[in-house]
């Protein structure tokens, strides 16, 4: 069966004045539906670099990112963000401030087919999928609170009906209630057969929601596997350090 996503042999290399920094060496993987990959590592490990590259939001210096087994760079943009969809951490940086947010989840339906005369009503029935009335259609970013928006921005990212979505840190600023919340509705997205690439620097969230994890030190690979396995059992003193520090 084709990889849903696959990165093989995935880096990325910069300009640091007269240095070359590589934040990704050699990076590769794959996802299935229905999967969870769960990304972990130290800050500057390369975790965001890695989930904008398999976004397409970051160019490769090598390697390839193939989505439903075609290479990324070949595909229009509008092919790949139907398949494929990114939640951020800071929800609010992520919307138009001059658009409310059912302007804003109304624009991606209708960008991805529906009519303007449904968007309305689709609107209303993604944000009640995530758990939000419809009222909240007509506020702006800056007028609800963070959990509020982080669940308008997963109506968004749903409205064109993806097979993936990518986390980068999509509870990290919200309290444990709300982050509760919004990984209760994770779950049932993935039970519904949708594939995540999770960044999350909270292990215990990993351990919960991934059947995979990947372990990035300095852009490396460091370990890959079933998420107990590695979590409970890692191989490498880094890990360790990691799973020492979190639990």
């Amino acid at each position: 069966m084709t990889p849903l996503l696959e990165a093989r042999d995935v880096c990325r290399t910069f300009r640091r004045g007269r240095q070359t920094v590589t934040a990704l060496d050699h990076v590769s993987l794959t996802l299935s539906p229905g999967e969870a990959l769960g990304v972990v590592g130290q800050s500057g490990s390369g975790k965001t670099t890695l989930l904008r590259a398999l976004a397409g939001l970051l160019p490769v210096s090598s390697g390839q990112v193939l989505l439903e087994g075609k290479p990324l760079e070949t595909m229009p943009r509008r092919a790949v963000w139907q398949s494929m969809q990114m939640v951020f951490q800071m929800p609010q940086d992520s919307f138009d401030p001059r658009q409310t947010l059912g302007g804003a989840i109304g624009e991606a339906l209708v960008n991805y087919g529906v009519p303007r005369n449904r968007a309305a009503e689709e609107t209303a029935s993604l944000l009640e999928r995530c758990g939000l009335p419809p009222e909240l259609a007509s506020r702006y970013p800056h007028e609800v609170s963070g959990g509020q928006c982080q669940r308008a921005a997963i109506a968004r990212a749903l409205a064109p009906q993806p097979r993936l979505l990518l986390c980068d840190e999509a509870t990290a600023s919200l309290d444990v209630t709300v982050q509760a919340q919004i990984m209760e509705l994770l779950n049932e997205l993935r039970q519904q057969g949708m594939a995540f690439v999770f960044v999350s620097h909270d292990l215990s969230l990993v351990q919960q929601f991934c059947n995979r994890v990947l372990v990035l030190r300095g852009g490396v690979v460091e370990e890959l596997g079933d998420t107990d396995q590695v979590l409970l059992q890692p191989r490498s003193p880094y890990t360790q350090g990691l799973v020492e520090a979190s639990f």
